[in-house]
């Protein structure tokens, strides 16, 4: 069996995920996946020229005192290794109760909001998790018993974003192995024995099956989600492609209906998708057919959050009603921009902060290009206003948002909203927007950072 060691090398090489100066985000719950990652990440400091590792636990407030050793567990490997220890408390049941969401979706999301805070926070940074080929095959599993397409046999790729997967490469097998070449304790957690979880059963019991037939299975199951995220890759480009050919010039969220008709259906699919996506309208299967038939037979409909989706013989169109802008200043794709107080540099390239106490900035945030759409600009807030934070899946009203981080009244109407034509892209203090965040297919990047400035509002 091959070393763990030398296929996370590998993999951090060959994926380009690591880069000198970088400061590692480990999510680390205290199992033997996390730990192992935690160890050879600290052992491994100084080749990869890094500038700093921090061990990431969320307490999920779920398993009462169980939590709480996992939680100095952590902390105290994290002391000992030599890298900074950051904590996150959830009420994950409470907060479930209070999206609909179930408690591994909620618990999810409440790390990965965490993991996101943290890499701004430490910019220039990388948030790195402990997914293994063995958790990548399940999650296909899991997704194919939903029922999924193309997206849900992607598996898990190694890179999202500013979030890496250094052990995707990595089995089940060779983690126990580095364990115990190494001497490594760790905790169990309880809970992943219990069947009645979904993904539980099918580690427990269906991989099991699976791995008699072909003790392979794992590695088939990665070719194929690397196929799978090569052709994912390929029709999102055509997608793209797509809404540029059938744009029409000045009419913001109008195609033209004959050249989406010429269109596969499977690159259309993935049109409406990102549609979708842009308006923060979840890309439900229901949406996506409504858009098929209005193109098919003319019409309109209702969509959620007061959007609005109609086709005639030349043109589709998604569009909500014009609520007004309240102008600040234009935003070029390069330049300085000082509003309410706060700086707020955009570059096609990444900004060297070496010398700087980085930890008071957002710095270098990456965001795809071509996700962009129309004109950047910079404005105060308006009624209405609407905002996914990377990595939550939340979408709330700024107003809330505001409110909950304890945005002082007074600066709630100068903070800086960097938007588009769509909606807003960045805000300080919350981060980028979730559709605008790079994936497999990003190509183009823009990157923003933002610090506080006692210099005068430019006009």
């Amino acid at each position: 069996m091959e070393a763990l060691s030398v296929a996370v090398d590998r993999t951090i090489r060959t994926q380009q995920l690591l880069r000198a100066g970088d400061t590692v985000i480990v999510g680390c719950s205290g199992g033997a996946d996390s730990v192992s990652l935690l160890h050879y990440l600290c052992q491994a400091r100084e080749q990869y020229g890094l500038a700093g590792i921090v061990a990431a636990h969320v307490h999920h407030g779920l398993r009462g005192v169980q939590a709480d050793e996992d939680a100095a567990f952590v902390r105290r490997t994290a002391e000992a290794w030599g890298c900074r220890y950051e904590e996150y408390r959830a009420d994950i049941r409470t907060l479930s109760g209070q999206t609909g969401a179930g408690l591994e979706e909620t618990g999810r999301r409440e790390r990965y909001a965490f993991f996101e805070r943290l890499a701004c926070r430490y910019a220039p940074a990388v948030v790195a998790t402990a997914h293994t080929r063995s958790d990548a095959a399940e999650t296909m599993i899991f997704h194919l018993c939903r029922g999924t397409g193309i997206t849900g046999l992607r598996g898990i790729p190694v890179r999202r974003g500013a979030v890496i997967r250094p052990l995707i490469d990595c089995t089940r097998a060779q983690v126990e192995q580095y364990l115990a070449e190494n001497g490594l304790s760790h905790r169990e957690d309880s809970s992943n024995a219990d069947v009645t979880f979904s993904r539980n059963r099918i580690r427990h019991e269906v991989m099991p099956v699976l791995r008699s037939i072909n003790p392979s299975c794992e590695q088939a199951m990665a070719r194929c989600a690397g196929q799978m995220q090569q052709a994912e890759a390929f029709f999102s480009q055509q997608a793209e492609a797509l809404r540029q050919q059938s744009a029409v010039p000045g009419e913001e969220g109008s195609y033209y209906c004959g050249l989406l008709r010429q269109s596969v259906p499977i690159i259309r699919s993935y049109f409406w998708h990102a549609r979708l996506t842009q308006a923060g309208i979840e890309p439900e299967n229901r949406w996506i057919d409504l858009a098929e038939e209005l193109l098919a037979h003319r019409g309109a409909a209702s969509l959620p959050r007061g959007w609005r989706m109609t086709a005639s013989t030349e043109t589709w169109r998604l569009f909500r009603p014009d609520e007004g802008q309240a102008y600040c200043l234009p935003a070029g794709e390069n330049g300085v921009y000082l509003c309410g107080g706060w700086k707020i540099l955009l570059s096609g390239e990444k900004t060297s902060y070496a010398g700087r106490n980085v930890h008071n900035l957002f710095a270098n945030l990456p965001i795809d290009r071509d996700k962009i759409i129309g004109k950047l600009f910079l404005r105060t807030r308006r009624a209405g206003d609407r905002f996914e934070p990377a990595g939550r899946k939340v979408r709330k009203t700024l107003k809330d948002l505001l409110y909950e981080a304890g945005i002082a009244a007074d600066q709630r109407n100068q903070m800086p909203l960097l938007c588009d034509e769509e909606g807003i892209v960045f805000i300080p203090e919350f981060g980028r927007e979730a559709r605008v965040l790079p994936d497999e297919a990003t190509r183009a990047y823009l990157y923003i950072t933002a610090e506080k400035s006692d210099e005068e509002v430019l006009s």
